[in-house]
C-alpha cells in the first residue's frame, strides 16, 4: 500500500512563494555589528572542566586556550604571532559556552587580520546561536559568510542553520529560509538531512500533506529517504490522525530496503495506543522480534502506559514483568501509571507488590508512588498495611513530602485515629 499525496502527483520542490521585498531584507547581507549590537548579546560565560558554563569562575574553571592579554597585545609581542589555529581554538571554546559576543569579536579580528575562514568554524558558531536561543543571528551570519568572510557555503552549514531554527520551534521561519536559499539563491543542493528537517518543519506546522508531497519527490531528486525520513513522516501522520497511512509506510520502507529501528516501531505503537488500538500495538511489538528489531524501554513504557489508560492492568503488569526479564528499566511514569491504575481499581495491595518488585531490582520509588499506595490502602480499610508501607519508606531513606504526609494523616483521620495522626504530624 502506498500513501497518496495531496494532489495525486509529484509536486514541485518549491514549497512557498519567494519572500516579499521586506522579507528578503531579513535574509540579505548586513553590515558588521556595531558595539551597541554586540552589547545586546548575552554576557560571556566561563567554561568549567565538567563542560558546564557560568558567569562566575569556580574551582574547575578552564580559561580560554590563550590569555586575553596575549591575544589582544599580540602585535606588540615580537616572540608571538597569532596563527589561524589560535583563532580556531578560540571559536571552539566560546562556541561551547554559547558566548556570541566573544565569537563576534574573534570573527571581526580574523577579518581584520585577513585570516582564512573555514565552514566548520561557522558551523560551531551556528550551534552557539542555538545554545543562546538566537536563531536570527545564525541566519544573519550565514548570509554574511560569502561576501563578508569569503567562506564558501555548502549544504553542511545550511543544514546547521536550518536545524537551529527548527530546534527553536520556528517551523514556518525555517521553511521560509529553506525556500529562500534553495529556490532563489540556488547555490546549494539539498541532501537527505535537509529534506528530513524540512519534512519535520512541515509536519510541525500542520502541513502533513505537503510533507508527503516532498517525501514522494525525494527519489526523483536522486535523494533516497532514510530511516529518519520515514520516522519523521510517520510521526507527523500519526499526529494528523492518519494512522493507517503511517502503518502503510512501515511496509513501504521495508520494500524499499530501509530497515526499521526501534524508534520506527515506537512512533507507530505510540500512535496506535493514543487511538486506543491496543491489539494492533501489541501485534507490532511481536512483529519487532520477527524483524530482528529488539524493543527498548520506550517501546515497553509506551505500550504499558496505553494498557493502563484503558484499564487493562493485568496485561500491563504482565508486560512489565516481561520488560524486567529482558533487563530493561521502566521509568517513573510507567510505574506511577501502573500503581495509580491498580489503586483506582481498589487493588492497592497489588500495587504494593509491584512497588516491592521494583525495589528488589534496585529501582527506588519516589514519593508519589508511596503516597498513592498509602492513600489507596487507607481507602480500602487496610490501615495496618498502610502504616507498614510508611515504615518501609522511611527505612529505604525516602523522605516523605507534603503529599505523603497528607495521605497518611487523612487516612488515619478517616479511620477514626486523630491522635495517631497528630503524633505523625508533630514528629
Amino acid at each position: 500500500m502506498r500513501i497518496s499525496t495531496s494532489k495525486g502527483k509529484c509536486p514541485t520542490l518549491k514549497l512557498f512563494s519567494i519572500p516579499s521585498k521586506s522579507h528578503c531584507q531579513l535574509f540579505s547581507a548586513k553590515p558588521s555589528p556595531t558595539a551597541q549590537h554586540l552589547n545586546e548579546n548575552p554576557e560571556p560565560q566561563l567554561r568549567h572542566r565538567d563542560g558546564t558554563c557560568s558567569q562566575e569562575p569556580g574551582p574547575g574553571f578552564e580559561g580560554p586556550p590563550i590569555s586575553d592579554t596575549i591575544f589582544g597585545d599580540a602585535r606588540k609581542l615580537g616572540s608571538y604571532r597569532r596563527g589561524d589555529s589560535t583563532f580556531y581554538s578560540l571559536i571552539e571554546y566560546h562556541a561551547k559556552c554559547g558566548d556570541l559576543r566573544s565569537l563576534e569579536m574573534v570573527l571581526e579580528q580574523m577579518k581584520r587580520d585577513k585570516r582564512a575562514f573555514l565552514e566548520k568554524n561557522f558551523i560551531l558558531v551556528f550551534r552557539a546561536c542555538g545554545k543562546a536561543n538566537s536563531p536570527l543571528k545564525a541566519i544573519e551570519l550565514f548570509d554574511r559568510m560569502v561576501d563578508e568572510f569569503q567562506c564558501k557555503q555548502t549544504v553542511k552549514s545550511f543544514n546547521s542553520v536550518l536545524n537551529v531554527i527548527i530546534e527553536q520551534g520556528l517551523y514556518r521561519r525555517a521553511l521560509e529560509f529553506y525556500d529562500y536559499v534553495i529556490n532563489k539563491k540556488k547555490n546549494i543542493s539539498p541532501n537527505v538531512l535537509t529534506y528530513n528537517l524540512v519534512i519535520k518543519a512541515l509536519c510541525k506546522s500542520g502541513w502533513v500533506s505537503k510533507a508527503v508531497d516532498l517525501f514522494r519527490e525525494m527519489p526523483i531528486l536522486k535523494c533516497d529517504p532514510d530511516v529518519f525520513t520515514y520516522c519523521t513522516l510517520m510521526d507527523g501522520l500519526c499526529k494528523d490522525d492518519r494512522i493507517e497511512d503511517a502503518v502503510a509506510l512501515l511496509d513501504e520502507m521495508q520494500i524499499e530496503g530501509c530497515s526499521p529501528t526501534p524508534a520506527t516501531f515506537n512512533v507507530l505503537i505510540n500512535g496506535l495506543c493514543k487511538k486506543g488500538d491496543l491489539a494492533r500495538a501489541a501485534k507490532l511489538l511481536d512483529n519487532m522480534f520477527l524483524k530482528g528489531c529488539t524493543p527498548n524501554e520506550v517501546t515497553y513504557n509506551t505500550l504499558i502506559h496505553g494498557l493502563c489508560l484503558k484499564g487493562k492492568l493485568d496485561k500491563a503488569v504482565s508486560l512489565l514483568s516481561r520488560m524486567l526479564s529482558n533487563k530493561l528499566i521502566p521509568n517513573d511514569v510507567t510505574y506511577g501509571t501502573i500503581i495509580s491504575g491498580l489503586v483506582k481499581q481498589g487493588r492497592a495491595v497489588d500495587g504494593v507488590h509491584v512497588l516491592m518488585a521494583m525495589e528488589e531490582r534496585g529501582y527506588r520509588a519516589n514519593e508519589y508512588g508511596y503516597s498513592a499506595l498509602i492513600s489507596g490502602l487507607f481507602r480500602e480499610g487496610k490501615s495496618e498495611e498502610a502504616l507498614k508501607l510508611w515504615s518501609k519508606m522511611i527505612e529505604k531513606g525516602c523522605k516523605p513530602n507534603t503529599v505523603v504526609y497528607s495521605a497518611l494523616i487523612d487516612g488515619l483521620c478517616r479511620e477514626g485515629k486523630p491522635y495517631e495522626a497528630e503524633e505523625f504530624l508533630f514528629r
